[in-house]
C-alpha cells in the first residue's frame, strides 16, 4: 500500500482464479441476468403493495438468482461440499 491506496501488480491479478466460461454459458447467464434486471424492474414498479404478483416475481428472482449460483459453480467446478461450505459463509453474515 502506497499513498493510501493498494496497487495491483499484473503478476498478483495473474494469481487470481478467474475462469472464462464458454460462448454457450456466457450466453446463459446474459439471459439470466436479463430476466433478473427485468423482474427487478417489475418489482419495483410494484412497489410495498402486498400481491400476489410481487410473491410471485419475488419467488422467480429467487430462482433465477439459484441458476445463476449453480452456472457459475458449474464454470468453476465447485462441488457439492464447496457449495455448502460458501452458503453456510454467506449465513453467517
Amino acid at each position: 500500500m502506497s499513498q493510501g491506496y493498494i496497487r495491483y501488480d499484473i503478476p498478483y491479478l495473474r494469481q487470481l482464479p478467474i475462469k472464462l466460461p464458454s460462448e454457450s454459458d456466457q450466453q446463459s447467464i446474459i439471459e439470466l441476468v436479463d430476466k433478473m434486471l427485468y423482474l427487478n424492474e417489475r418489482l419495483n414498479e410494484i412497489n410495498d403493495k402486498n400481491t400476489d404478483r410481487k410473491a410471485k416475481i419475488e419467488e422467480e428472482i429467487k430462482k433465477t438468482d439459484a441458476k445463476i449460483d449453480e452456472l457459475v459453480c458449474q464454470i468453476y467446478g465447485i462441488t457439492e461440499e464447496e457449495k455448502k461450505f460458501i452458503e453456510e459463509s454467506l449465513k453467517k453474515r
